[in-house]
């Protein structure tokens, strides 16, 4: 899996990237999962802070946030219940937390 930051925002390819999870671990000829940036910088699966801070200021009542952290807990979950290793190369996942 290839990590572009997207124009669509990053939560939204968050949650197309679950069912490709699940997906791969179906397949009997997939061996891993590679999770590699397209940039030379880290691999972030954590969220967009830029995005939730702007739809909080812009309605303090958004549902952003906690959409966006059931999102990226559910791939989390789908990472690691599937049976197949997953390679990640400088990833820092939950704000930041080096993994």
């Amino acid at each position: 899996m290839l990590a572009t930051r997207p124009a669509v925002g990053l939560y939204a390819t968050i949650i197309r990237c679950e069912p490709q999870v699940y997906a791969w671990a179906k397949n009997p000829t997939a061996k891993a999962i590679l999770l590699k940036s397209s940039s030379e910088r880290a691999f972030c699966s954590g969220g967009d802070v830029k995005a939730l801070a702007l739809a909080l200021a812009e309605d303090p009542a958004s549902q952003l946030p906690a959409q966006a952290l059931a999102a990226e807990y559910s791939l989390l979950l789908a990472l690691r219940s599937s049976p197949l290793p997953t390679i990640a190369g400088h990833l820092h996942a939950l704000g930041g937390a080096r993994s």
